[in-house]
This record gives structure tokens, sequence and C-alpha cells, in this order.
């Protein structure tokens, strides 16, 4: 949840942080209510990179919320659908094939 709150932080303390990362976000946690707060938010200066797995499509949803709001593709934002995602990439993770 990492990066829920961090694109949380981005939005609530702006004054503080300037460039979000959220990677493989888990958006769905409090029934998605991250969804509305960035829509309602203002619009925050700075950088966002967005990525997700294949599996998963939270971070499709809120990238089409981040351009709505008037941030744009390769000049505020990067949205990244990572083809071989959603694949364990830590070692001692099941399924990891090591570095």
């Amino acid at each position: 949840m990492d990066s829920l709150i961090s694109l949380y932080a981005f939005f609530r303390y702006s004054q503080v942080f300037n460039f979000v990362g959220v990677m493989s976000p888990a958006f769905w946690f409090a029934n998605g209510a991250i969804y509305d707060y960035v829509a309602q938010a203002p619009f925050t200066p700075g950088k966002i990179y967005l990525d997700n797995g294949m599996r998963e499509n939270s971070a499709r949803r809120m990238n089409t919320t981040l351009v709505e709001k008037g941030y744009r593709v390769d000049q505020n934002i990067l949205y990244i659908v990572d083809e071989g995602g959603n694949t364990p990439s830590r070692p001692g993770q099941a399924g990891c094939r090591g570095r």
C-alpha cells in the first residue's frame, strides 16, 4: 500500500511532494476511495509515474482520472503497463527466479 499512501500524500501535501512513483497500486483498498479523492483534489503541479502489471487494471482507471484532471502524457504523467508484471521479483518471494 506504499503507492496508495504516496499518491494521497502527493495531493494532500503538495507543498512537500512534487513527484510521486505509484507502482502496482492497491487502489481497491477502502472500496476505491482514492479515485474520488484524487478526482476532487485540486490539480497539483508535479510529476506522476504510474505503473501496473498485465493482470491488474486499477492504475489504468487512475491514469484516466489524472488525464481528465489535466495531467499530460510524457509531460507530467508517465503510465506504464509492465507486460512481465505481476510476477514476484524480490528474492525470497514465491515464484522469484532470483536476480
